[in-house]
Protein backbone atom coordinates (compact mmCIF):
# COMPACT_ATOMS: atom_id res chain seq x y z
CA UNK A 1 0.00 0.00 0.00
CA UNK A 2 1.11 3.44 -0.76
CA UNK A 3 1.11 6.95 0.93
CA UNK A 4 1.46 9.98 -0.19
CA UNK A 5 4.44 11.80 0.27
CA UNK A 6 3.94 14.58 2.59
CA UNK A 7 6.78 16.81 2.06
CA UNK A 8 6.32 19.93 0.73
CA UNK A 9 7.10 20.65 -2.60
CA UNK A 10 10.58 22.96 -2.81
CA UNK A 11 10.75 26.11 -3.80
CA UNK A 12 12.28 26.23 -6.93
CA UNK A 13 12.67 30.12 -7.50
CA UNK A 14 14.37 30.16 -3.96
CA UNK A 15 17.06 27.68 -5.42
CA UNK A 16 16.89 29.74 -8.93
CA UNK A 17 20.13 31.13 -9.78
CA UNK A 18 20.42 32.88 -13.17
CA UNK A 19 23.48 32.32 -15.56
CA UNK A 20 22.77 34.96 -17.71
CA UNK A 21 24.81 38.07 -16.73
CA UNK A 22 23.26 41.73 -17.30
CA UNK A 23 24.91 42.98 -20.59
CA UNK A 24 26.38 46.17 -20.27
CA UNK A 25 24.13 49.29 -22.19
CA UNK A 26 26.11 50.45 -25.01
CA UNK A 27 23.64 52.91 -27.35
CA UNK A 28 22.43 55.96 -25.32
CA UNK A 29 18.85 56.62 -24.53
CA UNK A 30 18.69 59.35 -26.62
CA UNK A 31 19.80 57.15 -29.81
CA UNK A 32 17.19 54.39 -29.14
CA UNK A 33 14.61 57.24 -28.95
CA UNK A 34 15.49 58.54 -31.91
CA UNK A 35 15.83 55.34 -33.77
CA UNK A 36 12.12 54.35 -32.51
CA UNK A 37 10.59 57.31 -33.53
CA UNK A 38 11.77 56.93 -36.83
CA UNK A 39 10.49 53.69 -37.26
CA UNK A 40 7.21 55.20 -36.12
CA UNK A 41 7.00 57.68 -38.52
CA UNK A 42 8.29 55.21 -41.63
CA UNK A 43 5.47 52.75 -40.42
CA UNK A 44 2.88 55.75 -40.17
CA UNK A 45 4.00 56.75 -43.67
CA UNK A 46 3.74 53.22 -45.14
CA UNK A 47 0.46 52.48 -43.25
CA UNK A 48 -1.09 55.96 -44.97
CA UNK A 49 0.30 54.73 -48.59
CA UNK A 50 -1.29 51.73 -47.90
CA UNK A 51 -4.51 53.09 -47.52
CA UNK A 52 -4.46 55.66 -49.98
CA UNK A 53 -3.40 52.50 -52.72
CA UNK A 54 -6.30 50.43 -51.22
CA UNK A 55 -8.75 53.05 -51.89
CA UNK A 56 -7.52 53.66 -55.13
CA UNK A 57 -8.34 49.84 -55.57
CA UNK A 58 -11.59 49.73 -53.82
CA UNK A 59 -12.48 52.63 -56.43
CA UNK A 60 -11.56 51.27 -59.52
CA UNK A 61 -12.83 47.83 -58.54
CA UNK A 62 -16.76 49.49 -58.06
CA UNK A 63 -16.59 51.30 -61.54
CA UNK A 64 -15.62 48.12 -62.90
CA UNK A 65 -18.21 46.45 -61.07
CA UNK A 66 -20.91 48.96 -62.03
CA UNK A 67 -19.66 48.96 -65.69
CA UNK A 68 -20.54 45.47 -65.80
CA UNK A 69 -23.51 45.13 -63.96
CA UNK A 70 -24.99 48.22 -67.00
CA UNK A 71 -23.74 45.50 -69.49
CA UNK A 72 -25.10 42.34 -67.77
CA UNK A 73 -28.60 43.53 -66.97
CA UNK A 74 -29.21 44.48 -70.32
CA UNK A 75 -29.67 40.68 -71.49
CA UNK A 76 -32.84 39.64 -69.59
CA UNK A 77 -35.36 37.16 -69.76
CA UNK A 78 -38.32 38.29 -71.98
CA UNK A 79 -41.85 38.88 -70.23
CA UNK A 80 -44.82 37.68 -71.03
CA UNK A 81 -45.75 40.45 -74.01
CA UNK A 82 -43.10 39.34 -75.67
CA UNK A 83 -43.99 35.89 -75.39
CA UNK A 84 -46.66 35.59 -78.24
CA UNK A 85 -45.88 34.25 -81.20
CA UNK A 86 -44.77 36.91 -84.22
CA UNK A 87 -47.62 37.18 -87.19
CA UNK A 88 -46.31 35.60 -89.80
CA UNK A 89 -43.43 33.34 -90.42
CA UNK A 90 -39.87 35.07 -90.89
CA UNK A 91 -41.05 38.69 -89.91
CA UNK A 92 -41.27 40.46 -86.46
CA UNK A 93 -44.11 42.83 -85.67
CA UNK A 94 -43.62 46.36 -85.48
CA UNK A 95 -46.00 48.31 -83.53
CA UNK A 96 -46.50 51.75 -85.31
CA UNK A 97 -45.33 54.72 -83.13
CA UNK A 98 -47.47 57.51 -82.23
CA UNK A 99 -46.68 60.99 -84.44
CA UNK A 100 -45.05 62.48 -81.97
CA UNK A 101 -42.64 59.69 -81.53
CA UNK A 102 -42.25 59.78 -85.30
CA UNK A 103 -41.64 63.06 -85.16
CA UNK A 104 -39.18 62.46 -83.19
CA UNK A 105 -37.00 59.56 -84.70
CA UNK A 106 -37.06 60.96 -88.13
CA UNK A 107 -34.16 63.17 -86.50
CA UNK A 108 -32.46 60.32 -84.97
CA UNK A 109 -30.18 58.40 -87.76
CA UNK A 110 -31.67 55.17 -88.51
CA UNK A 111 -29.60 52.63 -86.91
CA UNK A 112 -28.73 49.11 -88.46
CA UNK A 113 -30.82 45.97 -87.91
CA UNK A 114 -29.87 42.52 -87.54
CA UNK A 115 -31.84 40.62 -90.65
CA UNK A 116 -33.57 38.03 -89.23
CA UNK A 117 -34.20 34.70 -90.99
CA UNK A 118 -37.67 33.49 -92.36
CA UNK A 119 -36.80 30.11 -90.84
CA UNK A 120 -36.32 31.36 -87.22
CA UNK A 121 -38.64 30.48 -84.94
CA UNK A 122 -39.68 32.74 -81.73
CA UNK A 123 -36.68 32.00 -79.50
CA UNK A 124 -34.56 32.85 -82.21
CA UNK A 125 -36.76 36.41 -82.65
CA UNK A 126 -36.11 37.32 -78.80
CA UNK A 127 -32.46 36.45 -78.73
CA UNK A 128 -31.98 38.84 -81.79
CA UNK A 129 -33.36 41.40 -80.11
CA UNK A 130 -31.40 40.85 -77.06
CA UNK A 131 -28.43 41.36 -78.88
CA UNK A 132 -29.98 44.59 -80.62
CA UNK A 133 -30.18 45.98 -77.23
CA UNK A 134 -26.78 45.50 -76.28
CA UNK A 135 -25.24 47.06 -79.29
CA UNK A 136 -27.00 50.17 -78.37
CA UNK A 137 -26.58 50.48 -74.89
CA UNK A 138 -22.28 49.53 -76.07
CA UNK A 139 -22.98 52.05 -78.76
CA UNK A 140 -23.92 54.64 -75.92
CA UNK A 141 -20.62 53.72 -73.57
CA UNK A 142 -18.79 54.14 -76.37
CA UNK A 143 -19.73 57.74 -76.75
CA UNK A 144 -19.08 57.98 -72.62
CA UNK A 145 -15.49 56.82 -73.84
CA UNK A 146 -13.93 59.70 -73.94
CA UNK A 147 -15.82 60.56 -70.98
CA UNK A 148 -13.62 57.89 -69.25
CA UNK A 149 -10.62 58.30 -70.85
CA UNK A 150 -10.50 61.76 -69.17
CA UNK A 151 -11.33 60.81 -65.65
CA UNK A 152 -8.70 58.13 -66.23
CA UNK A 153 -6.37 60.83 -67.17
CA UNK A 154 -6.95 63.37 -64.35
CA UNK A 155 -6.76 60.38 -61.93
CA UNK A 156 -3.84 59.43 -63.17
CA UNK A 157 -2.18 62.49 -62.99
CA UNK A 158 -3.61 63.49 -59.51
CA UNK A 159 -1.64 60.53 -58.48
CA UNK A 160 1.40 61.81 -59.68
CA UNK A 161 0.96 65.12 -58.15
CA UNK A 162 0.51 63.68 -54.76
CA UNK A 163 3.36 61.30 -55.54
CA UNK A 164 5.43 64.72 -56.30
CA UNK A 165 4.36 66.46 -53.27
CA UNK A 166 4.72 62.86 -51.00
CA UNK A 167 8.46 63.09 -52.27
CA UNK A 168 9.01 67.06 -52.27
CA UNK A 169 7.95 66.73 -48.44
CA UNK A 170 10.22 63.96 -48.07
CA UNK A 171 12.96 65.94 -49.40
CA UNK A 172 12.22 68.93 -47.45
CA UNK A 173 12.53 66.59 -44.21
CA UNK A 174 15.70 65.03 -45.02
CA UNK A 175 17.34 68.40 -45.80
CA UNK A 176 15.69 70.17 -42.72
CA UNK A 177 17.02 66.90 -40.87
CA UNK A 178 20.09 66.95 -42.20
CA UNK A 179 20.34 70.58 -41.68
CA UNK A 180 19.36 70.28 -37.99
CA UNK A 181 22.21 67.74 -37.55
CA UNK A 182 24.67 69.76 -39.38
CA UNK A 183 23.78 72.72 -36.88
CA UNK A 184 23.94 70.39 -33.65
CA UNK A 185 27.83 69.11 -34.59
CA UNK A 186 28.58 72.81 -35.53
CA UNK A 187 27.32 73.49 -32.08
CA UNK A 188 29.10 70.83 -30.60
CA UNK A 189 31.93 71.37 -32.05
CA UNK A 190 32.22 75.29 -30.89
CA UNK A 191 31.23 73.70 -27.76
CA UNK A 192 34.36 71.55 -28.00
CA UNK A 193 36.53 74.24 -29.01
CA UNK A 194 35.57 76.42 -25.95
CA UNK A 195 36.14 73.84 -23.83
CA UNK A 196 39.48 73.11 -25.23
CA UNK A 197 40.16 77.03 -25.46
CA UNK A 198 39.18 77.26 -21.53
CA UNK A 199 41.42 74.43 -20.18
CA UNK A 200 44.67 75.73 -22.11
CA UNK A 201 43.79 79.64 -20.82
CA UNK A 202 43.31 77.58 -17.06
CA UNK A 203 46.34 75.60 -17.53
CA UNK A 204 48.40 78.82 -18.77
CA UNK A 205 47.31 80.95 -15.99
CA UNK A 206 48.36 77.99 -13.54
CA UNK A 207 52.02 77.34 -15.88
CA UNK A 208 52.16 81.21 -15.22
CA UNK A 209 51.16 81.37 -11.28
CA UNK A 210 53.75 78.57 -11.30
CA UNK A 211 56.59 80.83 -12.94
CA UNK A 212 55.80 83.48 -10.53
CA UNK A 213 55.85 81.53 -7.37
CA UNK A 214 59.27 80.11 -8.45
CA UNK A 215 60.55 83.36 -9.30
CA UNK A 216 59.74 84.58 -5.82
CA UNK A 217 61.65 82.45 -4.54
CA UNK A 218 64.69 82.43 -6.60
CA UNK A 219 64.61 86.05 -5.56
CA UNK A 220 63.73 85.26 -1.87
CA UNK A 221 66.79 83.22 -2.17
CA UNK A 222 69.13 85.43 -3.81
CA UNK A 223 68.60 88.25 -1.42
CA UNK A 224 69.29 85.66 1.47
CA UNK A 225 72.69 85.29 -0.58
CA UNK A 226 73.43 88.88 -0.88
CA UNK A 227 72.86 89.51 2.48
CA UNK A 228 75.28 86.86 3.15
CA UNK A 229 77.76 88.03 0.81
CA UNK A 230 77.30 91.94 2.52
CA UNK A 231 78.65 90.78 5.54
CA UNK A 232 80.84 88.20 5.00
CA UNK A 233 84.95 89.19 5.03
CA UNK A 234 85.11 89.64 1.15
CA UNK A 235 88.12 88.00 -0.88
CA UNK A 236 88.26 86.55 -4.77
CA UNK A 237 86.85 83.22 -4.09
CA UNK A 238 84.12 84.70 -2.70
CA UNK A 239 83.64 87.02 -5.47
CA UNK A 240 84.14 83.67 -7.57
CA UNK A 241 81.27 81.36 -5.49
CA UNK A 242 79.15 84.54 -5.84
CA UNK A 243 79.62 84.46 -9.79
CA UNK A 244 79.03 81.11 -9.93
CA UNK A 245 75.59 80.80 -7.76
CA UNK A 246 74.37 84.46 -9.75
CA UNK A 247 75.83 82.28 -12.91
CA UNK A 248 73.55 79.48 -12.03
CA UNK A 249 70.58 81.37 -11.01
CA UNK A 250 70.40 83.77 -13.82
CA UNK A 251 70.60 80.49 -15.92
CA UNK A 252 67.10 79.09 -13.93
CA UNK A 253 65.27 82.24 -14.38
CA UNK A 254 62.16 82.68 -16.92
CA UNK A 255 61.69 86.59 -17.54
CA UNK A 256 58.76 87.50 -19.59
CA UNK A 257 58.04 91.17 -20.18
CA UNK A 258 55.38 92.86 -18.53
CA UNK A 259 55.22 89.61 -15.73
CA UNK A 260 58.76 89.13 -14.70
CA UNK A 261 61.08 91.49 -15.88
CA UNK A 262 64.62 91.56 -15.40
CA UNK A 263 67.00 93.60 -13.23
CA UNK A 264 70.30 94.84 -12.59
CA UNK A 265 70.76 92.62 -9.68
CA UNK A 266 69.81 89.68 -11.57
CA UNK A 267 72.54 89.52 -13.94
CA UNK A 268 76.08 88.12 -13.17
CA UNK A 269 78.31 90.40 -13.72
CA UNK A 270 82.01 89.42 -13.72
CA UNK A 271 83.50 91.84 -11.17
CA UNK A 272 85.20 91.72 -8.04
CA UNK A 273 83.77 94.31 -6.08
CA UNK A 274 81.39 93.94 -3.16
CA UNK A 275 79.31 96.63 -3.86
CA UNK A 276 78.68 97.47 -7.79
CA UNK A 277 76.21 99.28 -9.83
CA UNK A 278 76.10 98.76 -13.86
CA UNK A 279 78.05 101.92 -14.03
CA UNK A 280 81.30 99.47 -12.56
CA UNK A 281 80.99 96.92 -15.00
CA UNK A 282 83.71 98.44 -16.96
CA UNK A 283 86.51 96.11 -19.29
CA UNK A 284 88.80 96.68 -17.08
CA UNK A 285 87.04 95.35 -14.21
CA UNK A 286 85.65 92.32 -16.23
CA UNK A 287 89.49 91.94 -17.35
CA UNK A 288 90.37 92.34 -13.77
CA UNK A 289 88.25 89.47 -12.81
CA UNK A 290 88.87 86.64 -15.32
CA UNK A 291 92.54 86.95 -14.62
CA UNK A 292 91.92 86.96 -11.13
CA UNK A 293 90.45 83.93 -11.87
CA UNK A 294 92.99 82.19 -14.08
CA UNK A 295 95.53 82.78 -11.18
CA UNK A 296 93.35 81.02 -8.51
CA UNK A 297 92.08 78.17 -10.69
CA UNK A 298 92.75 75.35 -12.49
CA UNK A 299 93.36 75.54 -16.29
CA UNK A 300 90.15 72.74 -16.39
CA UNK A 301 87.90 74.69 -14.29
CA UNK A 302 88.82 78.31 -15.64
CA UNK A 303 88.30 76.75 -19.25
CA UNK A 304 84.62 75.21 -17.86
CA UNK A 305 84.22 79.28 -16.24
CA UNK A 306 84.88 80.84 -19.88
CA UNK A 307 82.36 78.31 -21.66
CA UNK A 308 79.48 78.59 -19.08
CA UNK A 309 79.73 82.73 -18.85
CA UNK A 310 79.86 82.49 -23.01
CA UNK A 311 76.72 80.15 -22.75
CA UNK A 312 75.00 82.75 -20.36
CA UNK A 313 75.71 85.81 -22.32
CA UNK A 314 75.37 84.87 -25.73
CA UNK A 315 73.24 87.02 -27.43
CA UNK A 316 70.90 84.84 -28.96
CA UNK A 317 69.78 84.07 -25.39
CA UNK A 318 69.66 87.69 -24.77
CA UNK A 319 66.57 88.78 -26.88
CA UNK A 320 63.99 87.76 -24.54
CA UNK A 321 65.54 88.68 -21.24
CA UNK A 322 66.36 92.42 -23.04
CA UNK A 323 62.83 92.79 -23.89
CA UNK A 324 61.30 91.89 -20.42
CA UNK A 325 63.75 95.40 -19.60
CA UNK A 326 60.93 98.17 -18.63
CA UNK A 327 63.51 100.76 -18.82
CA UNK A 328 64.62 101.38 -22.10
CA UNK A 329 67.65 103.19 -21.06
CA UNK A 330 68.42 100.72 -18.62
CA UNK A 331 68.21 97.82 -21.68
CA UNK A 332 70.49 99.85 -23.63
CA UNK A 333 72.87 99.95 -20.86
CA UNK A 334 73.04 96.23 -19.91
CA UNK A 335 72.77 95.79 -24.02
CA UNK A 336 76.14 97.55 -24.44
CA UNK A 337 77.97 96.02 -21.64
CA UNK A 338 76.43 92.25 -22.61
CA UNK A 339 78.06 92.84 -25.80
CA UNK A 340 81.15 93.78 -24.00
CA UNK A 341 81.64 90.86 -22.00
CA UNK A 342 80.94 88.07 -24.79
CA UNK A 343 83.25 89.87 -26.65
CA UNK A 344 86.21 89.88 -24.01
CA UNK A 345 85.07 86.09 -23.62
CA UNK A 346 85.81 85.37 -27.02
CA UNK A 347 88.81 86.71 -27.26
CA UNK A 348 89.71 85.07 -23.93
CA UNK A 349 88.09 81.56 -25.32
CA UNK A 350 90.68 82.15 -28.94
CA UNK A 351 93.54 82.71 -26.60
CA UNK A 352 93.09 79.28 -24.77
CA UNK A 353 92.88 77.58 -28.02
CA UNK A 354 95.79 79.17 -29.52
CA UNK A 355 98.03 78.37 -26.54
CA UNK A 356 96.85 74.74 -26.68
CA UNK A 357 98.00 73.77 -29.85
CA UNK A 358 101.29 72.05 -29.49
Amino acid sequence: MRFKDDTPPRDAAANYTSSKKKKARTVSPDAIRKTLRAKRTLIRQQRKEQRKREFEMRRMNREEILLREALMSDVEMPDAASMEPPMSQGTVEMHSPSPERQSANETEPIEEKTPVPEDVGYEGVAHIAKIEESKRKMAELEKDRPLWNAAATRRMEQQRLDEEALKREAAERRAKKAQRECEERARREEEERKKKEEAAQTEQQKEMQRLIDRENERRQRLQRMFNYWSSAAWSAPLALDRYRALLYEFGQAKFMPGIIPLRTCDVPWPVLLREYTLECVTLEEITKFFDTMRAILSMEDYKDLLKKSSLRFHPDHWSTRLNSVVNEAERKAIAEVNTMIIQHLTSLLSNQVRTSRP
